[in-house]
């Protein structure tokens, strides 16, 4: 199986920003991957226009995979329906052949009180609380979302419903980020013995307060080595991986049977 990751930094004009996402998009359709990933908020809304499953860009997407043969991960976008006071930050996996197998809400905020920034996810984003677990191509996948990573039970949740990939679209910010980004999507796949797909946005087109985003997007193997990265520039990342040695070392170090145990 073949993975691309597609890496930019999305700004304040939704035109522009998808015009971009969609060329990345075909660029990475060149080297034949099964999925193709987009990061964390790399579409955004404008005017309080909120992103539903009906929105121009979402059906586009859908009508790319088709077309394209490929699955894919939208990273997130907020969604909101006229019914609810606050957004949701979703992804939405879409498979080969178009449709929306599986919506993730982002479950864990984003909170910052730190060189004189401060922000809190929860004034304008509500907390999902469904697990991101989903099939795409009859393999167990998961996916969550940039700060979801702090949260180590997330991902052993995951695992235990049976994953082999997990994917992370985020926007992680080097003010609260540079060097967990470095460490935690390792030990996640280390500590999960799992594909690990880290998709950062890079730099700050949108100019938040909260400053530039990390970049360097990677996959890692099962066993913790890096097995593609992208620096801090615009593109794509991409890596074959697989999914029988992941078994095979599965089976050689016995760790995910031992993921339901419960203590006192």
């Amino acid at each position: 199986m073949k993975i691309s990751l597609i890496q930019y930094s999305s700004g304040n004009d939704l035109r522009e920003d998808f015009d971009k996402a969609m060329s990345l998009a075909k660029e990475a359709v060149l080297k034949n991957p099964d999925i193709i990933c987009f990061p964390e908020d790399f579409l955004r809304p404008q005017n309080d226009n909120y992103f539903t499953m009906q929105s121009f860009e979402i059906k586009s997407f859908q009508a790319f995979a088709k077309e394209n043969n490929v699955n894919l991960i939208l990273g997130s976008v907020n969604v909101k329906d006229n019914s609810k006071k606050k957004a949701t930050n979703t992804c939405f996996i879409i498979d080969r052949s178009g449709k929306i197998v599986h919506r993730y809400d982002k479950i864990f905020m984003y909170k910052i009180n730190k060189n004189g920034v401060a922000y809190d996810e929860t004034a304008e984003v509500k907390p999902g609380k469904r697990l991101g677990l989903f099939e795409l191509d009859g393999i167990k996948m998961g996916v969550g979302i940039c700060v979801d990573i702090r949260f180590s039970f997330y991902f052993a949740s995951l695992v235990r419903c049976g994953a082999k990939i997990i994917f992370l679209p985020a926007v992680m910010r080097k003010i609260t980020g540079a060097k967990l980004w470095k460490v935690l999507p390792i030990a996640r796949a280390i500590e999960c013995q799992t594909y690990f797909c880290a998709n950062s946005q890079m730099g700050n087109k949108g100019g938040s307060k909260t400053g530039d985003a990390v970049g360097n997007s990677k996959i890692i193997s099962y066993d913790g080595g890096i097995i593609s990265e992208i620096g801090e520039e615009e593109g794509i990342c991409t890596a074959e991986i697989d999914l029988k040695k992941q078994e095979i070392f599965r089976n050689e170090i016995l760790m995910l049977d031992q993921f339901n145990r419960k203590f006192h």
